[in-house]
């Protein structure tokens, strides 16, 4: 596996594997799967993990759990010996989309700091802003000095944070020149990249002005292009597609109103002109799809959508054929774009039996993430689509998988908008607790999930929706405490009831968690749900901070660690602190910056910026600096999800996946 660039993703990976790999460059050794006291000695091979837990902790392999006897449920037996690759589980799924579905960060809620030393309290905001301005801009500024000799990943991370942090125009060219600095390691350039691509803001007052932008998206497009005016420039493959990328997620800024630039027409015509060109280089043919479909509708060029329409039809378009992978992100960038003609598609993509998975999986993503979107009808009708899927005798296990999952998805929207006919109307229920009682384990975790989902707004349908919201409720709870149930799907549980949001659940959740003989993935996934239900319970933080002690699995304190984070309640940042001073775990420490940069306290930012000066671990200074990106990060929700939905992830690229997995 090669390793371009800092990302979160990568570092946690690299310092997991205790010496097996490096944040950057050779190759990558798993470490060996963790398993407690009585856990499975015999989990599933398969395919090698080609994911990581994001900001959490090392490769993620597939779980196994010891059989146990089975008590009067509703669940059939499992066995323990069958195998499915990584790539078809549900918790690959759970990984690139969890950070669009987890809640949102408990600072952003109203409320006043009181600086060190001072009896005044401030807005949040303002001491945000304060801190980012006065303490650490300069030490990112530094970082990125190129008189300075700093570490890759170090410099990497500090570029990623600058684009958070600042958009002021010396900022913005400490990125450009790292950019085209054609000696620069790709680390940095990569991140640069991406670094101009975070400069987006939610806020109109924060925005860059439309003299500044359109520049810089010429800029971004002569890179792509290689070239800087008449002289050419290298740049490396990976460096242009995360330049294509950061020209995406420009896309919702201010354009010129009074010129041919107005709503986003110039640039999308000069994307759809690179779309279809022949690069030698499948990521290279993808990256100007994935930019244009993050781009204003109302300045698309003309014929855009028919082109896009023609190519998922398998026509001949641009003068070449495409390749299901290709056609698959056209029509995610189609799902994104919207209106009438995209849900046409969608639907006449999932009818047709003889569709490449690619491009079916691609449908099913996406009328899931997006079922919000739809009418009433329109969801009874794709509803009824994806029933016609499952009936499918060669459905593959994703494709039935996400299938279900996109069906718990419509109910949600459904019963969230106070409809109860695709409820009533359907047999979606009864299809949803078959798959999670029924089948392979590997294949009930998406059952499960799809339950918690349905179960989520359905007390907004009336009876039914009680009904179903009581009958999720039992099942969820059942499957997680069954021992005769594979350790996976248990897992799967514990996230479908942090999904569904019921906090009684906290308990059961909670003695999972303290569960010392149990597998560490399941705790850490019950772990997890407690901090998506933020229960502020002494059980639920005495679990967690139990957790926290576990030196032995990496993956399990990450988890606790950002639980804590979600949770936000009072000490939270204490103990993550004190974690931080006192932790030994190179893997460890890197994953408590994170949580501490999720955490929102102002607190965090001395001894992350004391981490980030001092810690002799340059994959630990690299992610506290990343963290202090993420703490003070000006945006409601990191950028980068815009790319996260829908995220059309089994026909990922390895550019896209990283891009899918960092914040």
């Amino acid at each position: 596996m090669r390793f371009g660039w800092m990302f979160i993703t990568v570092l946690v990976a690299a310092a997991a594997t205790a010496g097996a790999a490096h944040a950057h460059g050779g190759g990558f050794v798993p470490p060996p799967p963790e398993s407690g006291p009585g856990g499975a000695p015999g989990r599933p091979t398969g395919d090698p993990p080609t994911h990581v837990d994001p900001g959490i902790g090392g490769p993620i392999t597939t779980p196994g759990g010891p059989p146990g006897l089975a008590p009067d449920r509703p669940f059939k037996r499992t066995r323990h010996d069958e195998t499915p690759t990584f790539e078809h589980s549900w918790e690959l799924w759970w990984d690139i989309n969890r950070h669009a579905l987890l809640p949102r960060p408990h600072h952003l809620r109203p409320r006043v700091v009181t600086p060190g030393g001072s009896d005044a309290a401030l807005p949040w905001e303002a001491e945000r802003a304060r801190l980012a301005d006065e303490v650490v801009l300069p030490y990112l500024r530094s970082l990125v000095d190129p008189k300075r000799k700093v570490d890759a990943d170090v410099r990497g991370s500090a570029l990623l944070a600058l684009g958070k942090l600042t958009n002021a125009p010396d900022d913005v060219d400490r990125l450009l020149y790292w950019l085209e600095d054609e000696k620069a390691k790709p680390i940095v350039r990569e991140s640069a990249a991406l670094g101009l691509g975070l400069l987006r803001r939610s806020d109109a007052e924060q925005q860059m002005s439309v003299a500044r932008l359109d520049p810089l998206r010429g800029r971004l497009l002569m890179v792509w292009d290689r070239r800087l005016g008449v002289k050419r420039l290298r740049v490396p493959e990976r460096t242009r597609v995360f330049t294509m990328y950061a020209l995406g997620l420009l896309g919702d800024q201010p354009f010129d109103e009074r010129t041919v630039a107005k709503d986003g027409a110039l640039f999308s015509g000069l994307l759809w002109e690179r779309v279809g060109l022949p690069y030698d280089e499948r990521e290279l043919r993808i990256a100007p799809i994935v930019a244009l479909g993050m781009h204003p509708t109302a300045g698309l060029p003309e014929g855009t959508r028919a082109g896009f329409a023609a190519i998922v039809a398998k026509q001949k378009t641009r003068g070449r054929t495409w390749d299901a992978y290709e056609r698959s992100h056209v029509l995610t960038a189609m799902a994104r774009l919207g209106g009438p003609s995209a849900r046409k598609r969608l639907l006449q993509v999932l009818s047709d039996a003889r569709q490449h998975d690619a491009v079916t999986l691609s449908a099913t993503l996406s009328v899931g993430a997006l079922a919000a979107e739809w009418t009433p009808i329109e969801r009874m009708l794709v509803a009824r689509q994806l029933l016609k899927v499952l009936d499918r005798e060669k459905a593959g296990v994703l494709v039935r998988g996400l299938t279900v999952i996109a069906l718990g998805r419509l109910l949600d929207a459904d019963c969230a908008a106070g409809q109860k006919r695709l409820l009533t109307s359907t047999d979606i229920r009864k299809v949803l607790e078959a798959q999670a009682t029924r089948g392979p384990w590997w294949s009930r975790g998406y059952g499960l999930i799809a339950l918690g989902f349905a179960a989520r707004n359905a007390a907004k349908a009336g009876d039914a929706g009680i009904a179903l919201e009581k009958r999720a409720g039992d099942l969820l709870l059942d499957a997680l405490r069954y021992k005769g149930l594979h350790a996976s799907a248990r897992g799967a549980a514990a996230v479908a009831l942090g999904l569904m949001g019921d906090a009684t659940h906290t308990g059961a959740l909670a003695a999972i968690v303290r569960g010392g003989k149990l597998d560490p993935e399941l705790r850490g996934h019950a772990a997890l749900a407690l901090g998506q239900l933020r229960a502020r319970t002494h059980d639920v933080t005495s679990a967690l901070v139990g957790a926290l002690a576990q030196r032995r699995f990496e993956r399990l304190r990450g988890r606790a660690a950002l639980a804590l984070s979600l949770i936000g309640n009072e000490g939270a940042a204490e103990r993550l602190i004190e974690e931080l001073k006192t932790g030994r775990s190179t893997a460890h420490l890197a994953q408590v910056t994170m949580a501490l940069g999720h955490l929102g306290d102002l607190e965090a930012v001395a001894p992350l910026m004391d981490a980030a000066q001092t810690t002799k671990s340059d994959l630990v200074r690299a992610m506290a600096v990343v963290a202090l990106g993420r703490l003070l990060d000006p945006e409601p929700q990191p950028s980068m999800l815009k790319i996260l939905v829908p995220a059309n992830y089994p026909a990922r690229s390895a550019a896209l996946h990283e891009a899918l997995t960092i914040l």
